[in-house]
């Protein structure tokens, strides 16, 4: 085990990187952190404990960690979080990796190394696939995630193998006894659904990793072409960044899916975007998310953080001329035919979002100048 530790750490070129060890104090963890702490520079390590002020246990675990580090030179961190039960292993990682992200950046360091093992990928899979999760999902686990900066040495080991070592090496560990509570649901996965297939299907969890790489390579073959996507076809304009529809219907839906989401929409799942899709065919209206709007004109959709009345002004201050004023400011007194002028094709070669903003030069009640140019 410690020689493909050794590898890995070549393969990843860390042997001189400033890492961070996340340890809770279980068996994956504390034989992950006896390894690094024998094969690499202490002096590079910082190790962090997370309690998740779920258990009485946790204290200990901490306090096992930093006996740990003390007796090895390891320079050792602890930090408290409280996460809500309701969808507590979710928001719980969330905040593991917004702590990891901080301790990035504050102490300079280059990776973090995480416990993570074969029996995980497969629960991680399967729990991925039953909450509905895409193809990102699906990869589960990777031993290396770049968007994170998170490496999983351990992730060629099963658990019964980690066990082992940790015996054979007297590594002291503490088993967290939440772990046998199946009222959460990796280890609903973990203690009914899985054994329950490896006893009908011997290979299965060698089956599950082989599909996680396939899945892996493909999402990373898949989002490559949709940056590359991205970059062609999606223009900023100043007000937004706008994408064709015809360019965007040449996409299979699930990449669609993926390309809303790197833009920034926040969709629930996959079955939302579905529903979100059919509207597409109409015009003229638009959606809001919580950071982003999404107006959808008859030919481009337009991603902004403006509001209607906000691309208004921003129409009217890119074409005004002199002495002219917005339309909006008159329209509800105007006299004129409103409505045929709103439906006249120069006005109707606008974007809805810019009609409003239209400059205009009102006498007696009448609009006897406008100004409509596409920008």
């Amino acid at each position: 085990m410690i020689q493909v530790f050794k590898n890995f750490i070549e393969k990843y070129r860390l042997s001189d990187s400033k890492l961070l060890i996340s340890v809770s104090g279980g068996v994956d963890s504390m034989v992950m952190l006896y390894i690094a702490s024998n094969i690499l520079n202490s002096n590079n390590l910082i190790v962090l404990n997370i309690n998740h002020n779920t258990r009485e246990q946790n204290l200990a675990e901490a306090n096992l960690v930093k006996e740990f580090c003390n007796n090895n030179n390891l320079d050792f961190h602890s930090e408290s979080i409280h996460v809500s039960e309701v969808n507590f292993e979710e928001n719980a990682r969330n905040k593991r990796h917004s702590i990891y992200k901080d301790y990035l950046q504050k102490f300079n360091l280059d990776g973090v190394l995480l416990g993570h093992h074969q029996d995980d990928a497969v629960e991680t899979f399967l729990y991925n696939l039953f909450k509905g999760s895409f193809i990102d999902g699906l990869s589960s686990l990777k031993e290396r995630n770049l968007s994170l900066n998170i490496y999983r040495p351990l992730m060629n080991f099963s658990k019964k193998q980690i066990y082992k070592f940790a015996l054979d090496n007297q590594i002291t560990y503490l088993e967290d006894e939440s772990n046998a509570d199946s009222k959460y649901s990796r280890n609903f996965l973990r203690h009914e659904v899985i054994p329950l297939i490896q006893s009908k299907f011997f290979n299965f969890s060698k089956q599950i990793i082989q599909k996680t790489q396939i899945f892996s390579e493909l999402s990373d073959y898949l989002n490559k072409n949709l940056e590359d996507f991205i970059a062609h076809k999606i223009i900023d304009t100043g007000c937004g960044k706008k994408l064709l529809k015809s360019d965007f219907l040449t996409l299979p839906s699930f990449m669609q899916y993926d390309l809303l989401k790197k833009v920034g929409l926040n969709l629930k799942s996959f079955n939302h975007f579905l529903e979100l899709k059919k509207s597409f065919e109409s015009s003229g209206f638009q959606l809001n998310f919580k950071k982003l709007n999404l107006y959808v004109s008859s030919d481009h959709f337009l991603f902004s953080e403006l509001s209607i009345s906000e691309l208004s002004d921003y129409y009217f201050e890119s074409v005004k001329e002199e002495s002219f004023s917005q339309i909006n400011q008159f329209a509800t007194a105007l006299k004129f035919n409103d409505k045929s002028f709103m439906k006249s094709k120069q006005v109707k070669s606008l974007p809805f979002y810019f009609r409003s903003g239209i400059p205009v030069v009102v006498e007696h009640e009448k609009i006897v100048k406008f100004i409509v140019k596409n920008i």
